[in-house]
């Protein structure tokens, strides 16, 4: 969960250290091993795009949004299948990645998007993203069902006939602590001060 100043905050700052890492176009949101541990991570994540393609039924001429792209790699895989991308990011230097690559990328939050903005889709994907749908405003006051529940009414007005949503997202589990519960000042070596670093706080 976070605020969109925190997302693009968050993303920009961490903007060139990635891209210095892994690539220009390289992808944050895990990869598919599928049990061979033998390939490189560029490889798996090739792995992965490609099957989330495959099932949404992409294939040459299709249109896909892509919800929080990144720096364009979903949008890269689309081009090397002869489908087009368009990305919405909140992060100014993901954007500028995306255009350099030749891809669609606007800079937009999905609650601004509609039907009439960029047109329907054959696919709408969002990888890694839903996390942050959810501001930690919205989540103290119990919004985070109507949140989700307008980020999917909007994916079924956006898609064509046959259109599919992929969606791949963090989630707590059953031992996770509780939002509330989470601090620096919990007992250390605590999933509640272990889970701190990693929860934006306004």
């Amino acid at each position: 969960m976070a605020t969109r100043a925190e997302i693009e905050e968050t993303y920009n700052y961490m903007d060139e250290i990635f891209r210095e890492s892994f690539g220009e176009h390289a992808d944050l949101s895990c990869a598919f091993f599928d049990g061979d541990l033998g390939k490189t991570l560029e490889q798996a994540q090739r792995d992965k795009h490609r099957l989330i393609l495959d099932q949404l039924r992409i294939g040459a001429g299709s249109r896909v949004l892509d919800v929080g792209c990144g720096w364009g790699r979903l949008l890269k895989a689309l081009a090397d299948r002869g489908a087009h991308g368009v990305g919405i990011t909140l992060s100014t230097p993901q954007q500028e990645t995306c255009l350099r690559g030749g891809y669609e990328c606007h800079l937009m939050d999905w609650r601004d998007v509609t039907p009439v903005t960029f047109g329907t889709f054959d696919g709408v994907t969002a990888i890694g993203s839903p996390e942050h749908f959810c501001s930690p405003d919205e989540y103290r006051v119990g919004l985070q069902d109507q949140v989700y529940a307008r980020f999917f009414h909007l994916c079924s007005s956006l898609l064509r006939g046959g259109g599919r949503v992929y969606v791949q997202s963090m989630v707590w589990g059953p031992t996770a602590p509780a939002y509330e519960d989470i601090s620096l000042d919990a007992a250390k070596g605590s999933s509640a001060a272990v889970c701190w670093p990693a929860t934006p706080r306004s």
